[in-house]
């Protein structure tokens, strides 16, 4: 792998800075910005949202074809995905304009495409291209600090956000399609990667088997993703905390990973001790948050709901940079479009299937009031101790690169 430079490390500087942003507009994860708009100004209901989130589940045959693309037409697709997010982004403009009608359902099918422009498109690339441009130190401080300052920018827009309305919410996304535009015609600056055996990095498929490394990897981001605290803010707006301040529990969450990708230093070394104790606290953090009774009564327990989400937030952040890191130190370049895209399915497919899950159960737990610890919080629990025990799995020394 090619030392970095700083040049090197410049050109992927742009779309990190905007994907934190533009994802959340978007719909992509489960957006906080998007859950604003579905919420507020869509009047879309819990279960409509999950089930939109959850519907990139019908799309994982495609994402499983796109790990045969060669590493070669990673730029490219980058830029692609880029225009095409732009078009939707100005598309939930146009209906954010119109009000909530008949066609504020079209936001569901921007988020749906979302995702698997995401899976084709974006996973397959920024990734690839990283690995083979970057060497980890420098590859550890993109993939934390930089996405650091990517997440200061969306904390103040989404604050700023839920403050705001009508056109001013319009003028955002106008502005953030335009951004992405801008960003897909400056990566013509982004070096192709060198691929010094033309043959093997362009075969319709991968050559080798999916490492057992590889494989406990794609089950702690799986478990992990799945229980992410999916539809938070809807569960939190709808449920735990009606008229709460959902814009700040969601800035919190942003906050949390801010802090994440701040506080990490690059290393070389083994990185278990750092996601193994975030595993225990992101544990830890789902059983108080399954403690509280009434935080809409009681402003202790609101206080403790915001520091719950605050440290829930950092601590999975950590885990998933830790897991990327360890992604990068175990793939070979020849198999690193399919390694990254099935790294992408993985994560992505268990998000939606975790936002399905969530979205039902938001809508369930608003039936069962009367529960000590409602549906949702308890789904939260397991798969916070099953990701736990999927952290402990990982061989964290892997394989640096420098």
């Amino acid at each position: 792998m090619a030392p970095t430079t700083l040049r090197a490390t410049r050109q992927f500087l742009p779309i990190i800075l905007l994907m934190p942003t533009l994802k959340s507009a978007i719909g992509i994860d489960g957006g906080a910005v998007f859950q604003l708009l579905a919420i507020e100004d869509l009047r879309l209901s819990p279960a409509q949202i999950g089930v939109a989130f959850g519907l990139g589940v019908l799309s994982l045959p495609v994402q499983v074809w796109a790990a045969r693309i060669p590493l070669s037409r990673a730029r490219r697709n980058l830029q692609i995905f880029l225009i095409v997010s732009a078009a939707q982004a100005w598309l939930l403009a146009a209906l954010v304009a119109a009000g909530a009608g008949s066609f504020a359902a079209g936001a569901l099918a921007v988020t749906v495409t979302a995702e698997i422009s995401l899976s084709v498109l974006y996973a397959t690339s920024l990734q690839p291209l990283m690995s083979s441009a970057l060497a980890s130190v420098d590859r550890q401080r993109l993939n934390s600090r930089a996405r650091a300052f990517g997440g200061m920018i969306l904390i103040v827009v989404l604050l700023a956000f839920a403050a705001s309305g009508g056109v001013l919410r319009v003028a955002f996304l106008v502005t953030i399609g335009a951004v992405a535009a801008w960003v897909a015609i400056d990566l013509r600056q982004l070096d192709a990667p060198s691929v010094e055996a033309p043959t093997a990095d362009d075969l319709p498929r991968p050559r080798g088997p999916i490492t057992p490394q590889m494989r406990s990897i794609y089950l702690a981001v799986g478990i992990l993703n799945l229980g992410a605290m999916p539809l938070l803010l809807v569960y939190v707006g709808k449920a735990l905390w009606p008229g709460g301040n959902v814009g700040l529990v969601g800035a919190l969450q942003l906050v949390g990973a801010l802090l994440s990708s701040l506080s990490w230093r690059p290393s070389v070394a083994s990185l278990s001790t750092r996601m193994r104790g975030s595993g225990i606290i992101v544990f830890v953090a789902t059983l108080c948050l399954a403690a509280l009774q009434d935080p809409q009564r009681h402003r202790l327990e609101q206080v403790a709901l915001l520091a719950i989400v605050l440290v829930s937030a950092t601590a999975t952040t950590t885990i998933h940079i830790g897991l990327m890191e360890l992604t990068h130190r175990s793939v070979q370049q020849r198999s690193s479009v399919r390694d990254f895209a099935l790294f992408d399915v993985v994560e992505s497919t268990s998000l939606q299937v975790g936002l399905l899950i969530g979205g039902l159960l938001v809508s369930i737990s608003l039936r069962t009031p009367d529960w000590p610890v409602d549906p949702y919080r308890i789904f939260l629990v397991v798969t916070a101790a099953a990701a736990l025990a999927a952290v402990y799995r990982v061989r964290s020394a892997g394989r640096p690169t420098v």
